[in-house]
């Protein structure tokens, strides 16, 4: 199934691709953000993961993802949800240059500054 990756450290976003099913799905998603994972809302059918205690464990590298009230910490991936809430395949519409156009690299004495100036709710 396709998914686009997100590396902060590494400041990439890139197209991935992983195997269905719950137990490898799991597995998928805690290898890319490398740790336990927690759900971004991201779009009717889009689903951002990023590590569950990524704003806790020290990691310097962070993102912004236009549109979500807060920066990210580490390193999350997307993909794709049905109505069942089962994590399915990134639909086509999602590309790598939407992504680009919605992510914003920072490293944490960004993310502190623009904090101090009130920019995050």
């Amino acid at each position: 199934m396709r998914s686009i990756e997100i590396n902060s450290k590494l400041r990439t976003i890139k197209e991935s691709s992983f195997e269905g099913g719950s137990r490898g799905s799991l597995d998928y998603l805690q290898k890319c953000v490398d740790g336990t994972i927690d759900l971004v809302r991201v779009d009717a059918g889009v689903d951002l993961y990023v590590n569950d205690e990524g704003l806790i464990n020290g990691t310097p590298d962070f993102f912004i993802f236009k549109g979500y009230h807060q920066p990210l910490a580490g390193n999350a991936v997307l993909v794709g949800s049905n109505d069942e809430g089962e994590t399915v395949s990134l639909p086509k519409w999602v590309t790598v240059k939407w992504v680009q156009d919605r992510v914003e690299f920072a490293d944490i004495n960004t993310i502190r500054f623009m904090a101090g100036a009130g920019k995050f709710d």
